[in-house]
């Protein structure tokens, strides 16, 4: 049997015959080096507005009947590439290629390469600051050894191998570790998808950390529409804390699931994303449930996400952020990710919600509550937000855990356009001292955009 014919079983008889030309029966030898110079000629052709390369080049061509051999180094010290506006740039690539074939042979069978490629900067609108791939060509399979750090965001390695076929070609992942902030990700089945000139599908990928599942399935066509579905199970409280509060070591526990739908194109997709959050706990401290959706089309992402008690109960929840964001989570390359001049709106709602529910969350305090009162509303832009609305807080409490003292705290604050009114605010000592204390004080913050401008705060 053909081994190209791994994913399509039929057998394919390819009956058409070529003639064969007389120059490969003919020896040759000869060797090459050459440097990147002036590309003024080419940019013009291709109509790019500026390529500029930098480096130099070796190799050796080689017939000696049956066999046809090419080998190259390539040493690329850097290359400009400007095209519509758009830059691509990289530097310190090194390759090295090495190709050899049965001249009496029409097929994929008797061909053989390989290819070993390292460089340290990649920027094509984002910038991946190294990456390496060594890939062997053997008959009909592409062996890949691959890695990549993408800026310093996520970082990427891979072993596998890709199955030719005159049809499509099959990705096949044996080991795959993906780092994002962190924490790791790998697979513990082969990850598989198909390629061909009409779309990538992606057959079967999941990857685990911990007890926590990630599962995706979808196409992407050549027009740029997908359909993909990312799903992941048994989140736990370590994922939950350094992905969605940037923090770690909180001992914060929980069980969350997500699903994700993309659609739509590249350049403007369309997301659909729900999230729950489960029995949340730190310390044997009973938080609540965290339960909520994103939906994300025509370059603005609406949130909705509730905080609610022990028994889910969606009708009166303890905690409301609904928003409206003008972002662009285009998977094509953007200039601004933000609209900075684009209407926005966020509202935070709480109807005596007990900061006892928060367990120890927060830093340097313990056995904290009272009760929020807030009906908090953004409006305007990222770069001119205007704010109203009002937080209140009654019967506060806490203990710190430097001192071990407990302390009362009283709360009322005004929200006016472009800061905050502090109605008044009191701390006062709730025993366990000879000399007991009470500060009061007033005064104001002013915002510029979402930064503190001034504060002026009178104590008393």
């Amino acid at each position: 049997m053909n081994p190209l014919n791994v994913i399509d079983q039929k057998q394919i008889i390819d009956t058409t015959f070529v003639t064969k030309p007389t120059s490969i029966e003919e020896n040759l030898k000869f060797s090459y080096d050459f440097k990147f110079k002036d590309f003024e000629l080419i940019t013009n052709l291709i109509g790019n507005e500026k390529l500029d390369i930098a480096g130099s080049g070796k190799g050796i061509v080689e017939n000696k009947n049956p066999n046809f051999n090419i080998s190259t180094e390539l040493d690329i010290e850097y290359m400009v590439l400007m095209n519509k506006g758009k830059m691509t740039y990289l530097s310190n690539f090194d390759v090295d290629f090495n190709f050899s074939r049965d001249n009496n042979s029409t097929s994929f069978d008797n061909i053989f390469g390989s290819l070993s490629l390292t460089g340290k900067r990649f920027y094509f609108g984002s910038n991946v600051k190294s990456i390496h791939a060594d890939l062997v060509f053997n008959q009909s399979k592409l062996f890949i050894n691959a890695g990549l750090n993408f800026d310093d965001l996520f970082t990427l390695e891979g072993d596998g191998k890709i199955l030719m076929t005159p049809i499509e070609q099959q990705f096949i992942f044996d080991d795959l570790t993906f780092s994002y902030d962190g924490i790791d990700w790998t697979n513990n089945q082969p990850i598989v998808a198909n390629f061909n000139p009409n779309y990538f599908k992606i057959e079967n990928c999941e990857l685990f950390n911990d007890t926590t599942f990630i599962f995706a399935t979808g196409i992407i066509q050549n027009n740029g529409e997908q359909d993909l579905t990312i799903t992941a199970k048994s989140i736990t409280g370590k994922i939950l804390e350094k992905y969605l509060f940037g923090i770690k070591n909180s001992s914060l526990v929980a069980n969350g699931t997500a699903q994700a739908k993309i659609f739509g194109k590249f350049e403007n997709p369309l997301m659909n994303i729900s999230f729950e959050a489960n029995d949340l706990k730190i310390e044997n401290n009973y938080l609540g449930n965290i339960k909520g959706y994103l939906i994300y089309t025509n370059k603005n992402l609406s949130t909705n996400f509730s905080f609610l008690d022990k028994n889910k109960n969606l009708n009166k929840p303890l905690f409301v952020f609904n928003g409206n964001f003008p972002i662009d989570l285009s998977f094509s390359s953007v200039e601004e990710r933000f609209l900075n001049n684009e209407q926005l709106s966020i509202e935070l709602v709480s109807d005596n919600f007990n900061l006892q529910q928060l367990g120890n969350v927060i830093p340097f305090i313990s056995n904290q509550s009272g009760n929020l009162k807030a009906n908090i509303k953004v409006n305007g832009t990222f770069d001119n937000p205007e704010f109203e609305g009002f937080a209140h807080l009654t019967n506060g409490f806490f203990k710190t855990t430097s001192t071990n003292l407990d302390y009362k705290l009283g709360a009322k604050l005004k929200f006016e356009k472009k800061g905050i009114l502090v109605d008044s605010l009191s701390l006062a000592n709730a025993g366990g001292t000879n000399f007991p204390g009470e500060i009061k004080g007033l005064g104001s913050i002013v915002f510029d955009g979402f930064r503190m401008k001034d504060v002026n705060l009178r104590f008393f």
